[in-house]
């Protein structure tokens, strides 16, 4: 019997448009496709992720790849909320299923979900830069396990990337390719927790 929920945040709870990036870049003068990169591949970035260094260091470091500024209008973006994926976690929630959110992410991660009122959407939020371990890692959904107090086989795992969702399948986790609310949905009603 499954009885968690594991779920992605960006891309799934929260998507980010990258015509918001291009306006960014166009604004600030810098090259098409460049922000993103900075903002969320680069080796800075990828240290913030895991928690290697904090904000303020990933601030100096991606800054001087992109400036400060586009960086700071970066932030200010939080994302456009999908209402419906929080409405069946919410109602997945409220028959007693725990939700965990389990995201690979910086800091920003608390001020996005502040941003969209999801305080106190999940049971327990994990992002990587605070526990030190990043997905598709065995170790982070061992942990997130450990921390949550759920059961590894009798998680349902829901994510939009693909090879996420293999790793988490390979340790027991009923997994979940997110592509649209309504085949979360459509899922989520045949575990018989939506009606």
């Amino acid at each position: 019997m499954i009885d968690t929920v594991v779920c992605d945040v960006g891309g799934v709870i929260i998507s980010f448009d990258e015509a918001v990036a291009a306006r960014i870049e166009a604004h600030h003068g810098l090259d098409t496709g460049t922000l993103l990169p900075a903002v969320l591949k680069s080796e800075p970035s990828v240290l913030a992720m895991r928690g290697a260094i904090d904000g303020d260091q990933w601030m100096t470091a991606v800054s001087d790849l992109v400036g400060r500024a586009a960086v700071l209008d970066w932030l200010d973006y939080h994302g456009t909320l999908n209402e419906q994926v929080v409405a069946h976690l919410k109602s997945v929630k409220n028959r007693g299923v725990k939700v965990v959110l389990l995201s690979n992410a910086t800091g920003r991660l608390w001020d996005d979900l502040r941003f969209h009122g999801l305080d106190s959407l999940a049971d327990m939020v994990l992002c990587s830069a605070s526990i030190g371990q990043v997905k598709p890692d065995s170790s982070c959904y061992r942990h997130a396990a450990r921390q949550a107090q759920f059961d590894l086989n009798r998680a349902f795992y829901v994510d939009d990337t693909p090879s996420w969702v293999d790793a988490g399948a390979a340790l027991g986790m009923r997994g979940h390719v997110f592509t649209s609310a309504d085949a979360l949905e459509r899922e989520l009603a045949a575990l018989g927790w939506l009606p």
